[in-house]
């Protein structure tokens, strides 16, 4: 095996699952939490203590060693040193996953969530008026609460818009996601 190959001793490699054998990248572990023997405590990313603690050493460890070697190799203000720069600077909150077996590796259910209100944004930019953009806002604001809060947005909108001209002024608090039942 020529010298710096991955698996040779002296590879610079970063780490992955080719590189140190049994330890899953980190892709494998955003897919779901690894079968264990133990309960699991969150449906993301949930495991028990010790394989916190092997999934720090057998992986953060290597890359944070990975990381400091590479920067100094890599020239400053390219693009490699910045990225470096960057993973280095919020290294606690990167592996802070590892430590907790209640937080996910990351926060792609959450970014599916949100996805709707960014796109939405350059399409308020054409709401005509800044009274249609602010309408907009509030009703794009109530589909989402109705969503987070289990309810089908057309159904709630439906039955709200229904009830709106009966319901007294003072219950009007009611026809909100969080505290809507539907007739």
């Amino acid at each position: 095996m020529p010298p710096g190959a991955i698996g040779s001793p002296d590879s610079t490699a970063p780490p992955t699952s080719t590189r140190l054998r049994g330890v899953p990248t980190p892709h494998a572990l955003a897919r779901g939490p690894p079968v264990l023997d133990g309960p699991t405590r969150s449906p993301f990313f949930s495991i028990d203590l010790p394989h916190h603690i092997e999934l720090e050493i057998t992986l953060c460890h290597p890359l944070h060693r990975w990381l400091l070697l590479h920067r100094q190799r890599a020239t400053d203000g390219t693009a490699l040193a910045r990225a470096i720069d960057y993973s280095l600077k919020r290294w606690d909150a990167l592996i802070r996953f590892a430590d907790d077996g209640d937080l996910p590796i990351d926060n792609n259910h959450l970014e599916n969530r949100i996805r709707p209100i960014a796109l939405g944004r350059s399409n308020w930019l054409f709401a005509g008026s800044l009274r249609g953009g602010q309408r907009a806002a509030a009703v794009m604001s109530l589909v989402q609460s109705a969503k987070l809060n289990g309810h089908d947005p057309h159904a709630y909108l439906k039955d709200v818009f229904a009830r709106l001209p009966t319901q007294p002024a003072s219950r009007i608090a009611d026809l909100l996601p969080h505290r809507w039942q539907p007739a």
